[in-house]
C-alpha cells in the first residue's frame, strides 16, 4: 500500500492537478489527511504484526482495540481520499471490508449496545480466548438469537490490505489516465508558439532606444513594450485554456510579476523621455531593461519546459 500512496502523492503534486484540487481547499486538506492516515495506520498495523506473543490481558485488549480501530480508520481514509478526488468508490463489492467494519463495531466500537434496524445486539470478547492472533466474540440479540464468532485479526489485516491495495491501484490508474488524456488534448499545441510575437526581438529593439534614442525614438520602445505585454497575455490565455493560471506554477507567477514590474518602469521612462523630460537616467533604464529581459526570457523557457512535459506521456 505504501508504494501506491507514494505514487498518488506524486501524481496529485503535479502543478495543474494540485491547483485544481486546491480550488476547493477542504478537498485538498481531506486528501492530505487521508493519505497521512493510510500511511500512519499501516505503521501501526506493522507494529502490531511484529508482536509474536503477549500474555498480559490488559496489553492484549489495548492491542486488539488499537489494531481494529486502525483498520476502521484506514478504510475511512481510503474512502475519503477517493471522495476528495471525486472518484466513486463502492465498498459494497468488497464483502470482507464490510465484515471487518462489523467486527470492529461489535467487538470494540459499540459492544455493549449496538442497534441494527429494530434489533439490538450486545457483544463481548471472551477473555480466555484472547491473544495477538484473535479472539472469540459472543453476541446476544434482542430477537433471541445467540452466536459466537471466531475472529482472526491476522486474516482481517490480510484481507483489508489486499482489497485496499486494489482500490489504491485503481486510484493511481484513474489519475494517470486523467493526466494522459489532458496531455494528449494539448500535445500538439505548443505554449512556446502561443506568444505570437518575438519577445527576444522586441527586448533587443527596446535596448536600442535606451542606447540611441535619437536613432531609435522612445515611440518605438513603447511599441516594443506593448508587443511584449501582448505576447505574455497570449501565453497566459493559452495556459488558461489548459486549466492553468498564474497561481498554478509559482515560477510563472514570480517571473510574470517581475517582468510586469520592470515593463511598467520602462514604460514610464520612455513616456517621460517622449515628453522631453526623463524621470530616470538611461543607466537606470538599462538596469530595468536587463531585469525585464531576463525574466521575460525565463517565461519563454518555462513554456518550453511545460511543452516537454506534455510530450512525456506514459505508455
Amino acid at each position: 500500500m505504501g508504494s501506491k500512496t507514494s505514487k498518488i502523492r506524486e501524481l496529485i503534486a503535479k502543478p495543474r492537478k494540485a491547483y485544481n484540487i486546491r480550488k476547493v481547499l477542504p478537498h485538498w486538506h481531506q486528501l492530505c489527511a487521508s493519505m497521512d492516515v493510510i500511511e500512519d495506520t499501516e505503521l501501526a498495523i506493522d507494529a502490531f504484526l511484529s508482536i509474536e506473543n503477549e500474555n498480559d490481558h490488559g496489553k492484549l485488549y489495548l492491542l486488539t482495540y488499537g489494531v481494529l480501530q486502525c483498520l476502521y480508520a484506514q478504510q475511512d481514509a481510503v474512502k475519503n481520499l477517493c471522495e476528495a478526488l471525486k472518484i466513486k468508490l463502492d465498498f459494497g463489492k468488497y464483502q470482507s471490508i464490510k465484515q471487518i467494519r462489523e467486527i470492529r463495531n461489535e467487538s470494540i466500537g459499540h459492544p455493549s449496545k449496538k442497534k441494527a434496524g429494530d434489533v439490538l445486539s450486545f457483544h463481548r470478547i471472551m477473555r480466555v480466548s484472547l491473544d495477538v492472533k484473535g479472539f472469540e466474540l459472543l453476541s446476544d440479540h434482542s430477537d433471541g438469537r445467540f452466536e459466537t464468532k471466531t475472529v482472526s485479526i491476522y486474516d482481517c489485516i490480510q484481507e483489508q490490505r489486499r482489497h485496499l491495495t486494489e482500490v489504491l491501484k485503481d486510484v493511481v490508474k484513474y489519475l494517470k489516465k486523467e493526466e494522459e488524456e489532458h496531455k494528449m488534448k494539448f500535445k500538439n499545441e505548443k505554449l512556446e508558439d502561443s506568444f505570437g510575437y518575438d519577445v527576444r526581438y522586441h527586448c533587443g529593439s527596446m535596448s536600442e532606444s535606451i542606447s540611441s534614442p535619437m536613432h531609435h525614438p522612445p515611440e518605438m520602445a513603447l511599441a516594443d513594450i506593448e508587443m511584449i505585454k501582448k505576447a505574455i497575455e497570449n501565453f497566459l490565455n493559452a495556459l488558461s485554456k489548459r486549466g492553468i493560471s498564474l497561481d498554478t506554477y509559482d515560477s510563472i507567477k514570480y517571473e510574470y510579476e517581475d517582468t510586469k514590474f520592470a515593463l511598467k518602469r520602462l514604460e514610464d521612462y520612455f513616456s517621460s523621455l517622449k515628453a522631453g523630460k526623463a524621470t530616470i537616467t538611461s543607466k537606470d533604464a538599462r538596469v530595468y531593461w536587463e531585469f525585464m529581459r531576463n525574466h521575460a526570457v525565463e517565461i519563454i523557457e518555462i513554456a518550453k519546459a511545460i511543452d516537454e512535459e506534455y510530450e512525456d506521456i506514459e505508455e
